[in-house]
């Protein structure tokens, strides 16, 4: 199939649903299919290029970080793609266009279809669903509800990332939607050593790392809140940025805390793959995920997980890490301390994370959901539906 691809981040921008939406592409090229993918551009980021086999198109927007991007950012890539899509698709003629995040790719998708386009399938990724991430979000879905819903029931498939994403769309939206989890992207282990990470060689084994974007229901502040009742004999570092990282760095100065801030790394710097080596815990309290893929990564490295039992965290964890409630750092406390006395429990939960993405995450099977999908949505004979039952 020839498949054209949307969503408005693409690495080197965004986070996991970039990341996500970027190993899809690649395994279905893999697959054998033509995949093209529109983004949105950033200053210092070729406009075209291909990756792994991806044609990559970057359209004109207001995009100012690779982090993070604001809503008239977004509307500035959703009325720049539109027109670009459109004279794609007039040359290229796909067979399926796949949108992933119902907002802001959505309407591109949907504008395309009013145009004579192909059909569309949605992937909803967490921020994009009503009700997922009040905290930045809120006001947008309130406005935006009528339009969303319209696009969702206008699709030719919904897919979403976990069931419990797949639960509020049905809410909201009334639809069948199917559920295809995010598939592991694993990071490359090695990098740097902890010498030159600048790591104390006496917190072996009580290091604790995680990578995420700085916002509030993120869950960072819970973990520096616990780690002032733990005290100095472990370090924590904290890989992302965000425009709730002064508020975490003033905390942890407060308390007193011994964390380190590294900003944003790239998935394939030394430093990043350094700290995935050397330390052993990976801390993820976020109380609003999708299929988070960077817990799918630390487990894939062998860390070991202590993650919020909300969202669709759970789903990816399963019994292959701690789960606690969120927003409550005693909870922490008491996982991490069960961990730093029992290094046969850290090593029993390294190995299960390593066996759960291995046998759950895979992106060659995921991928040939989606190929089913799509050929499901073209009509064509011999396409079964994909896994829409309870997660395990």
């Amino acid at each position: 199939m020839r498949i054209l691809m949307l969503n408005y981040e693409f690495p080197p921008l965004g986070a996991g649903g970039s990341t996500s939406s970027y190993h899809l592409a690649r395994t279905l090229v893999e697959l054998g299919n033509e995949v093209d993918v529109i983004t949105m551009s950033l200053t210092g980021i070729p406009r075209q290029e291909t990756m792994d086999g991806i044609r990559v198109m970057r359209v004109p927007s207001l995009r100012s970080k690779r982090e993070v991007c604001h809503t008239h950012e977004m509307g500035t890539y959703v009325l720049s793609g539109t027109m670009f899509a459109a004279a794609q698709v007039r040359r290229r003629h796909y067979d399926v266009v796949n949108s992933h995040f119902i907002f802001p790719t959505g309407p591109i998708a949907y504008m395309l279809r009013r145009l004579g386009g192909p059909r569309y399938v949605l992937t909803a990724r967490g921020s994009d669903v009503p009700g997922h991430n009040p905290n930045r979000f809120r006001f947008d879905h309130q406005l935006l509800l009528p339009a969303w819903r319209h696009i969702v029931r206008d699709a030719d498939a919904v897919v979403a990332v976990s069931h419990d994403l797949a639960a509020r769309i049905r809410a909201h939206a009334g639809c069948e939607v199917t559920v295809i989890p995010n598939g592991c992207s694993p990071i490359a282990l090695g990098g740097f050593s902890g010498e030159q990470l600048g790591l104390d060689p006496n917190l072996e084994g009580r290091r604790i790392l995680m990578v995420t974007r700085l916002h509030e229901f993120k869950g960072v502040q819970y973990l520096i809140e616990a780690a002032r009742t733990i005290g100095p004999n472990m370090e924590i570092h904290v890989v992302g940025d965000g425009p709730y990282r002064a508020t975490l760095e003033n905390l942890a100065h407060e308390l007193g805390v011994r964390v380190r801030f590294w900003g944003w790394l790239d998935r394939s710097s030394q430093e990043l793959r350094g700290l995935y080596q050397h330390c052993s815990v990976f801390v993820f309290p976020s109380e609003r995920e999708g299929s988070p893929a960077v817990l799918q990564e630390a487990m894939s490295a062998g860390l070991t997980v202590v993650a919020a039992d909300a969202a669709g965290t759970p789903e990816v964890v399963g019994d292959a890490g701690i789960l606690v409630p969120p927003r409550d750092p005693q909870a922490i406390v008491d996982a991490l301390m069960r961990l730093f006395s029992s290094p046969t429990l850290i090593d029993e939960l390294s190995e299960r994370a390593r066996r759960r993405v291995a046998t759950e995450f895979n992106w060659t099977d995921l991928a040939r959901r989606y190929e089913q999908l799509y050929q499901r949505v073209l009509g064509r004979p011999g396409s079964e539906p994909a896994f829409t039952g309870q997660p395990t």
